[in-house]
C-alpha cells in the first residue's frame, strides 16, 4: 500500500504538484484522488485495475502553454475505461475553447470517442466551429468515423462563408498505408453552384506512395475530372482531363456582363520532383465562342471559331501557342515562351520572353467596337512580328502592313481612303509611315514612337496636299498640312503651317450653346490639362477661296494668321485677315464691303480688332449723276465694336439708315420711322432709345419697342395701345422677314391674362400667367 503524500516535478519548465492515495492488495490496485497540478492545469484519476478495468479520469486545462510551448485556450477532457483485461472498452469526452496552435485557431472543439482496443474498432464524432486554419477561415468542420482498423467508414463537412463541403468514404488501413474508396462528393457555392461527384475515385496513401484515381465532379453543363500520383522516389503528377466548361457560366457566376456563348474543352498535365515542375502540357479548345456587346452601331455580337491554346514545360521553359479564326476568316495565331518561367524566383515582370505573333485582319471595322465614334477604320492588316525582352519590358520586332484601308473620323467629317503604308516594330521602338487619299488629295503621317527612352518619346510629321480635312455641316475645309507632332509622357507639342487652299464657313449653321461665365473655373479641367501639357503653334496661311457666309454677310477671307498657345491655356493670334469681294445685308439690305480688315495683335483669337467700312449707293435725283453713298463703319474688336453712319454727301443719321434699308429719306415717309428707329436700336448705334421716345410722342401709342435678337433673325418692332386698364392691343413687325402680327390680351389680375395672336401663317391664343420678382 502506496500513499503519494507529495508529488512535485517540472515539465517544459513548469513546476509539477499533487498527491494521492495508491493501494495494491491481492491483484487489484486501488487509484484514489489522484490529483496532479501544473499551474491552471489538473489531472485527476480515480478508480481499480485488476482483472477488469473500472477506471475514471478527468483533465482541465486552462493553461496549455505549460504543457506545449504556442499551444493556447482551454481543454477538458473526461475519460472511462472499463471491462475485462482483455477486452477493455474506453469512452472519452472532449471540450475545447479558444484552442490555438502556431497558425491554427478553434473557437470552439468537441469530440466524443468510443473504443474497443482488443477488436481494433471505434466510432467518433469531432466537431469544431470558427475555425482559421493557416489563414483559411472555416464556419464549421465536423467528422463522423466507424468501424475497424481492416474497413471503417468516414464522413466530414466543412463549411466556408460562402462554400459547403461534404464528403465519404470507406477504406482500411493495410502495411503500405491508407487505401479505400472516395464517393458523395458535393459542393455547394452560393456564385458557383452545385457541383457533385459522379463516380467513386479511389485513394492509396502511404510513407512512400499516394495515388488518387480519377475523380470527377459535374454542374450542369460543366465538369471538372482530376487525378493525382506522388512516388517519393520519382516524384509526382498532377492531372486535368475532360474538362468542360459551358461559357454561358461566367454570366451566371456574375464574372462577365456581355452575353457570351460556346463550350470550352480542355485538359492539363503535370510533372515534378519536390517542389519543382520537371514537364507539363495543357490543350485548351474552342469551337465556337459568341459574345454579345450589346445594342450599338458597330458590332452587336462577335464570332471565334477554332479557338485554340496549347501549352507545354520543358526544361523549366513555358511555351504557349495559339490560334484563332474570326467570322470573316480573319485569323490570329502565335507563339509566346518564357525562359525559365516555371523555376524562375525573381520578379514576374523580369521573365525572359521570346515569340512570334502573325495576325490577318480582312476587315478592319471589326475595330469600330473598341474605337467608337472617333475613328471608324476600314480595310485589311497584316502583321507578322517577333517577340523578345521580358514580360514587364517586351520588345517588338516586325511589320504590320495596312492595305486599301478606309479610316473615317466623324468628328472632324473626314474620311480618308486608300490608306496603305508599314507599322515597324524595332525592339521598343515603332516606326510607322501611313499614306492615304483626302477627298481630291492625299495626306501622310510618318514618325517614331521610342519607348526605350525615359520617359519615353514620339516624333510624328503630317503632311498633306490639297487633303480635305474638315466636312462638317457647318465648315469644309481643304489645305496642304505641313506639321510636326512631338508626344511625351510630360506633354506634347504641334507646330507647322496649314496652306489653307479652299474653305467655306457657313455661319448659320454653327450649332449654338451657351457658354459658361470666364469667371467660371472648372478645377478637374485645369488639373487634368495642367498634368499632360499641350503647346501648338500654326501658321495658317489662307488661299483665293476661303468663303464665309451667313446672317447677311458673304465674303471671301485673305491673309496670313498665326496661332498659338500661351502658358494660360489661352489660344493667341497674331497677323491679319483681309476681307475681299464682301457684301453684308443689314434687314435684308446690302452693302458692299470696301475695306475689311482682321488684325490680330497676341491677344486671344477671337477677338480680333476690327476695321471694316461697308457702303451702298443710291439713286437720287436731288445728288445729281452719283446719287447718294451710304453706309457703315465698324471699329473696335470683335467684344467690344462701335458702329458709326456715314453718307456722301452728310445727312441725319436718321435718313442715312432709312436710305441704307428703304433707299430713301426718313423725312419723305414718316410712317416707316419706328421701322428706322426699331433697326438703329437692334444693330446698336446708340442712339435706338431717343428716336424710340421721338416716334412714341408723335404717334398716338402707349408703347413702342424692339424685341429679340439680331443674330436668330427674330428682332421685331412692337407697337402697342391700352384700350383700358385690362384691355390692350399691340402689332408686331419682323424687321427680317416682313411679316406682322395682331396680338389682343386682356387681364384679369393676379398675374393671369389671355392673348390672340392673328397673322396670315397662323393663328392662336394662349393663357398666360406672371410674377414679378
Amino acid at each position: 500500500e502506496t500513499e503519494i503524500v507529495t508529488l512535485t516535478g517540472v515539465l517544459e519548465g513548469y513546476e509539477l504538484s499533487g498527491g494521492g492515495d495508491l493501494v495494491y492488495r491481492d491483484q487489484i490496485l486501488t487509484i484514489a484522488n489522484l490529483n496532479i497540478t501544473n499551474g491552471n492545469n489538473r489531472f485527476y484519476a480515480t478508480g481499480t485495475v485488476a482483472d477488469r478495468f473500472d477506471l475514471n479520469f478527468v483533465f482541465n486545462g486552462a493553461e496549455l502553454e505549460r504543457i506545449l510551448p504556442k499551444l493556447s485556450g482551454t481543454l477538458d477532457v473526461n475519460g472511462v475505461l472499463r471491462g475485462p483485461r482483455s477486452a477493455p472498452e474506453a469512452q472519452f469526452t472532449l471540450r475545447g475553447a479558444e484552442l490555438g496552435y502556431l497558425d491554427n485557431f478553434a473557437g470552439s472543439v468537441a469530440a466524443e470517442i468510443d473504443l474497443s482496443p482488443a477488436e481494433l474498432s471505434g466510432k467518433g464524432t469531432l466537431r469544431a466551429d470558427n475555425m482559421n486554419l493557416a489563414g483559411v477561415q472555416a464556419d464549421a468542420f465536423g467528422l463522423k468515423a466507424e468501424g475497424t482498423i481492416s474497413s471503417h467508414m468516414l464522413s466530414a463537412e466543412l463549411v466556408l462563408e460562402q462554400t459547403r463541403l461534404q464528403a465519404e468514404a470507406s477504406g482500411s488501413v493495410e502495411d503500405h498505408g491508407w487505401q479505400g474508396d472516395i464517393g458523395g462528393l458535393v459542393v455547394s457555392d452560393s456564385r458557383f453552384g452545385s457541383w457533385a461527384q459522379q463516380d467513386s475515385a479511389h485513394l492509396r496513401a502511404g510513407p512512400d506512395e499516394a495515388v488518387l484515381d480519377r475523380l470527377c465532379l459535374s454542374s450542369n453543363e460543366n465538369q471538372l475530372c482530376a487525378q493525382a500520383r506522388w512516388e517519393k522516389t520519382t516524384g509526382w503528377s498532377l492531372a486535368f482531363d475532360d474538362l468542360k466548361l459551358a461559357l454561358s457560366s461566367l454570366n451566371d457566376w456574375s464574372i462577365l456582363e456581355q452575353k457570351i456563348g460556346g463550350v470550352v474543352a480542355a485538359d492539363f498535365k503535370v510533372e515534378g520532383i519536390d517542389t519543382s515542375i520537371v514537364s507539363g502540357t495543357g490543350n485548351v479548345t474552342v469551337p465556337e465562342l459568341e459574345l454579345e456587346l450589346g445594342p450599338n452601331r458597330f458590332f452587336e455580337q462577335f464570332i471565334w471559331y477554332d479557338t485554340q491554346v496549347s501549352f507545354y514545360i520543358q526544361d523549366q521553359d513555358l511555351t504557349t501557342t495559339f490560334q484563332t479564326r474570326f467570322v470573316d476568316d480573319s485569323k490570329f495565331s502565335g507563339t509566346i515562351s518564357l525562359e525559365d518561367g516555371v523555376a524562375f524566383s525573381g520578379e514576374f515582370s523580369d521573365l525572359p520572353l521570346l515569340g512570334s505573333i502573325e495576325a490577318d485582319i480582312k476587315e478592319l471595322d471589326i475595330l469600330s467596337a473598341v474605337t467608337s465614334d472617333f475613328l471608324l477604320p476600314k480595310g485589311s492588316l497584316y502583321a507578322n512580328v517577333n517577340l523578345n525582352g521580358t514580360l514587364g519590358t517586351p520588345g517588338i520586332e516586325g511589320d504590320v502592313l495596312l492595305q486599301q484601308g478606309d479610316l473615317r473620323i466623324p468628328m472632324l467629317g473626314a474620311q480618308l481612303t486608300g490608306v496603305k503604308g508599314t507599322i515597324r516594330f524595332m525592339g521598343r521602338r515603332l516606326e510607322l509611315d501611313l499614306s492615304g487619299d483626302s477627298g481630291s488629295g492625299q495626306i501622310r503621317a510618318a514618325g517614331l514612337f521610342d519607348f526605350s527612352r525615359e520617359p519615353w518619346q514620339a516624333g510624328l510629321t503630317l503632311s498633306g496636299t490639297n487633303a480635305n480635312l474638315l466636312n462638317r455641316r457647318m465648315i469644309t475645309l481643304t489645305a496642304d498640312p505641313d506639321l510636326e507632332l512631338q508626344l511625351g509622357a510630360t506633354g506634347g507639342s504641334l507646330v507647322g503651317r496649314v496652306a489653307v487652299s479652299e474653305a467655306l464657313v457657313e455661319v448659320e449653321k454653327i450649332d449654338r450653346s451657351t457658354s459658361e461665365s470666364s469667371d467660371v473655373v472648372f478645377v478637374d479641367d485645369l488639373s487634368e490639362s495642367s498634368s499632360w501639357p499641350f503647346r501648338y503653334d500654326l501658321d495658317l496661311i489662307l488661299g483665293d477661296q476661303v468663303e464665309v457666309v451667313g446672317h447677311g454677310l458673304t465674303a471671301r477671307l485673305e491673309g496670313q494668321l498665326k496661332v498659338a498657345s500661351n502658358p494660360n491655356n489661352i489660344t493667341v493670334g497674331r497677323g491679319r485677315l483681309d476681307i475681299v469681294d464682301g457684301s453684308f445685308a443689314i434687314f435684308g439690305s446690302p452693302l458692299t464691303i470696301e475695306r475689311g480688315r482682321l488684325s490680330f495683335n497676341g491677344g486671344p483669337v477671337d477677338n480680333p480688332g476690327l476695321d471694316i467700312r461697308a457702303s451702298k449707293r443710291v439713286d437720287e435725283a436731288g445728288f445729281g449723276a452719283n446719287g447718294v453713298k451710304v453706309g457703315v463703319n465698324v471699329t473696335g474688336s470683335a467684344a467690344e465694336f462701335e458702329m458709326e453712319l456715314f453718307a456722301l454727301p452728310s445727312m441725319e443719321d436718321a435718313d442715312i439708315l432709312a436710305y441704307i434699308l428703304l433707299d430713301k429719306p426718313l423725312t419723305n415717309d414718316q410712317r416707316n420711322a419706328g421701322v428706322i428707329s426699331a433697326a438703329a436700336e437692334a444693330i446698336g448705334l446708340g442712339k435706338g432709345t431717343r428716336l424710340l421716345s421721338d416716334v412714341s410722342s408723335m404717334l398716338s401709342v402707349d408703347d413702342i419697342r424692339v424685341e429679340g435678337r439680331m443674330e436668330s433673325q427674330e428682332t421685331s418692332l412692337v407697337v402697342g395701345k391700352n384700350l383700358s386698364e385690362q384691355l390692350s392691343v399691340s402689332y408686331d413687325y419682323n424687321l427680317f422677314k416682313n411679316a406682322g402680327s395682331f396680338r389682343v390680351r386682356y387681364q384679369f389680375g393676379k398675374g393671369f391674362s389671355v392673348e390672340s395672336r392673328n397673322s396670315m401663317e397662323s393663328n392662336a391664343v394662349e393663357l398666360l400667367f406672371s410674377v414679378e420678382r
